[in-house]
């Protein structure tokens, strides 16, 4: 006779926590700690290479923005295709898109002042909610939150020092009200 395989385990939580009690926290670390490493470390090492590459002359402030631009579109792109076999590591790369993005936002305006700073500011944003927007029609949470929070901090990494505080509490209330919708 066949044996019926046993029903998993229900999944119990401790009282008071959000965290399951039989939660595995070896491949818990093992799925999101190396991911976070290596999104760390790929960042690192763009840095480096840019780095060394304004050091000795290689790339102008134009070049370094479009370099940074061209990147962020692929991975934006290998982010997109890499979504339909695996969702969570083509969401990271579409994390690690919207980061570079906002970088480049931050060189272009304050940094290098190649575009006023309401340019870079406006390139931040657009991207931060088109990512959101995105996200909120596939129904993917974690997705949406990287791209609510990009948008979010998109006045702050893009401000030269001079505040307007009437377009930041208009784009706070626009942010607030999307995330409100979603």
């Amino acid at each position: 006779p066949r044996r019926a395989t046993p029903p998993p385990w229900p999944e119990v939580t401790r009282s008071g926590s959000w965290i399951p009690a039989n939660v595995d926290y070896e491949s818990l670390i093992g799925r999101y700690g190396t991911l976070v490493l290596a999104t760390i470390s790929a960042l690192a090492a763009v840095g480096l290479f840019l780095s060394w590459a304004m050091t000795k002359g290689y790339l102008g402030p134009q070049q370094r923005l479009a370099l940074g631009l061209i990147t962020a579109a692929t991975l934006a792109v290998a982010g997109m295709r890499l979504r339909r076999r695996e969702r969570s590591f083509g969401d990271s790369i579409l994390g690690l898109s919207l980061a570079i993005t906002h970088v480049c936002a931050w060189g272009a305006g304050p940094a290098l002042h190649i575009v006023p700073s309401w340019g870079a500011f406006l390139l931040a944003a657009v991207v931060s909610i088109a990512l959101a927007v995105f996200a909120h029609a596939e129904h993917d949470e974690p997705l949406w939150c990287v791209g609510f929070s990009g948008a979010a901090v998109a006045p702050f990494v893009t401000s030269s020092g001079r505040a307007n505080l009437a377009l930041l509490a208009a784009f706070g209330v626009a942010v607030l009200a999307s995330a409100g919708y979603a």
